[in-house]
């Protein structure tokens, strides 16, 4: 893997973890969840990897603006299938 790459991925990675981070203090009285966490650095660990193979399927030299993009794309995915977790999920039953 290319040293380049290696920055893509982990951009994106710590996109991903500052996201998973923001959910865990955003929780309020929840308290600790591992498993929503980890399930979060799973879902960053993706979008790391993705985000660093599309930059070697495409080739293009890699700059600060795709750092930053792929540190927002880690975010994203994120938020992203933590929202459609909540919609696809079925509400308890009382």
């Amino acid at each position: 893997m290319d040293l380049n790459l290696a920055w893509v991925f982990i951009a994106a990675l710590v996109g991903g973890l500052f996201a998973a981070v923001l959910g865990y203090a955003g929780s309020g009285a929840e308290g600790w969840n591992a498993k929503k966490f980890l399930t979060s650095v799973v879902k960053a660990f993706v979008a790391a990897a993705v985000f660093a193979t599309g930059y070697e399927l495409v080739g293009s030299t890699i700059g600060i603006k795709d750092l930053l993009l792929a540190f927002l794309g880690g975010v994203s995915v994120d938020t992203v299938l933590h929202r459609a977790a909540k919609v696809i999920q079925p509400p308890p039953v009382a």
